[in-house]
């Protein structure tokens, strides 16, 4: 998504055209660089993608607040909810890679933990496998197992 709207940055459709403008060329850049940095996956990448989507809004923001020099294809305020949207986006892929992690590594100590278990030879763990099963049939009245009367 943020290299579609980075090319839209510099696109305008009706008429067709490009707008080479220094405001346009920034955003394009931000969006581009920034897609490609999301898409690598490195450490900073997030940062750099919130960054590309700030400079978004705020040159949005600032378009539709009348600056000179300033001006992006479409109404200016739609430039700025393509900014937050990239923003909120970008989070929750973001919370959704740091929930991933979380789970393999809490994974990863459960399986850790069951292969320590029985080779620990603890007293608990001798006792809890000598403890008679709970699924032993019940004892009727008469005291037979098989539970005929």
């Amino acid at each position: 998504m943020m290299c579609m709207m980075g090319c839209f940055a510099v696109v305008q459709m009706n008429p067709f055209g490009l707008l080479l403008h220094p405001s346009n060329l920034i955003v394009a850049a931000a969006l581009l660089i920034g897609a490609a940095l999301v898409a690598s996956r490195r450490a900073s990448a997030y940062l750099i993608g919130l960054g590309a989507a700030g400079v978004t809004a705020l040159l949005g923001g600032m378009g539709a607040a009348g600056m000179r020099g300033i001006r992006l294809p479409g109404n200016p305020i739609i430039w700025v909810v393509i900014g937050l949207y990239i923003a909120f986006r970008l989070t929750l892929i973001q919370q959704n890679e740091r929930r991933q992690v979380q789970l393999q590594a809490q994974r990863g100590r459960l399986q850790a933990d069951k292969r320590q278990a029985p080779a620990s030879g603890s007293p608990a763990g001798e006792a809890a496998s000598q403890a008679p099963s709970a699924r032993q049939p019940a004892e009727t009245s008469s005291g037979d197992p098989s539970g005929q009367a």
